[in-house]
């Protein structure tokens, strides 16, 4: 065989070769595209659900409409990966859309016209409608309810460049509710926790509704009572109430708490009018540590006005305007929540309740 001859024998064998790999490349089956399970997407409704609600309940409403926009898209990839399931006795092609569509319309409608109460309306019908919809499809056991609390510590859910301004007034509340995101726990509990929720008082600053709490019996003396929201995230600012001593034998009065953690760890603000002083204390591990206080009489079953300065580490307490308490404090240096605070037997009325938190545009140096 000549050289010419061999050389074209390699090359004609080589692109035989090339061509039966070639063939056995693209005979291969395509490899299977992911597909998320049902399960998985229902995660991620959970989540856009939660993080909404915190949205709505700081008025961020840009965030509120982004969540909403994430739902929906979360409800059509279920139904395009999972049209049908083997527990719904209805296509979930035809379910999502006839139980979510009409409450997830009026929070667009909420969000749009800055609505908070009508906001919280649709967010319950939301809520509603996933019930309705686990029922329906033999997951009844899997119950939805409002967010108790903030679980995203890595997400302000505050406007960007807002003051962070926030005031209950509670008047706008049924009678024995409480504020949207607020719960009740204690501190060294015993027993049956207090009864916290809205009453009437035409004595009230902002007639004619307030919040106050009942307490049950017996009474243990080293409980502290606490309804509060993590919902919102207080770092430096102010915070103040207007607030009436009704009655308590073993204590009276109360105040406000913030940076609060959970239920054992917080800075505390209160006055007691049986012992005629004004503090701040820190709890931390519920463990109860005076940090200031100040001898100061005051008559209980009137309204008075408690508030409390925070920047950085120092802290400021003010009573009816007057200054009577500073002092430093490293103990709690993280952002918390916020709320009321009283002790044992103490049961005092609280109105009017305002958080505002500083920004750098409007933080101003400690005096």
């Amino acid at each position: 065989m000549g050289r010419n001859t061999l050389i074209g024998s390699i090359l004609t064998a080589s692109a035989g070769v090339s061509i039966l790999l070639l063939a056995g490349f693209t005979s291969q089956e395509p490899r299977p595209v992911y597909t998320p399970g049902l399960g998985e997407i229902m995660t991620q409704v959970q989540m856009r659900h939660a993080k909404l609600w915190l949205a709505g309940q700081n008025s961020n409403w840009p965030l509120a409409a982004y969540e909403i926009d994430e739902l929906e898209e979360a409800f059509a990839d279920a139904m395009e990966f999972h049209p049908t399931h083997k527990s719904s006795p209805v296509a979930l092609t035809e379910l999502i859309p006839g139980m979510t569509d009409p409450p997830l319309q009026a929070l667009r409608s909420a969000v749009a016209g800055r609505d908070g109460a009508a906001f919280t309306q649709a967010f319950d019908a939301l809520t509603a409608a996933c019930n309705a919809c686990h029922q329906t499809t033999e997951f009844g056991y899997n119950v939805v309810t409002r967010p108790s609390g903030n679980p995203f510590t890595n997400q302000n859910f505050a406007p960007p460049g807002a003051t962070g301004t926030k005031t209950w007034s509670f008047d706008d509340l049924p009678v024995a509710q409480l504020p949207a995101g607020w719960r009740v726990e204690a501190t060294h509990p015993r027993g049956p926790l207090a009864t916290w929720g809205v009453s009437l008082d035409r004595s009230a600053p902002s007639p004619d509704k307030v919040l106050g709490l009942k307490i049950p019996e017996p009474v243990f003396g080293g409980t502290f009572n606490l309804c509060w929201t993590d919902a919102v995230r207080f770092l430096d600012g102010e915070i103040e109430v207007r607030f009436k001593a009704l009655k308590g034998r073993e204590d009276q009065g109360g105040g406000v708490i913030w940076r609060a953690q959970d239920r054992n760890n917080y800075y505390i603000a209160r006055f007691n009018p049986l012992e005629d002083n004004f503090r701040i204390y820190s709890v931390r591990n519920g463990s109860r540590r005076t940090l200031e206080s100040a001898r100061v009489s005051l008559p209980a079953g009137q309204w008075h006005t408690l508030k409390i300065v925070q920047r950085g580490d120092r802290f400021e307490g003010y009573l009816n305007g007057k200054k009577l308490l500073e002092g430093k404090s490293t103990r709690f240096p993280e952002a918390g929540g916020v709320g009321l605070w009283t002790k044992a037997d103490a049961t005092t009325l609280f109105d009017d309740f305002s958080v505002h938190s500083f920004t750098p545009a409007n933080q101003r140096p400690a005096q």
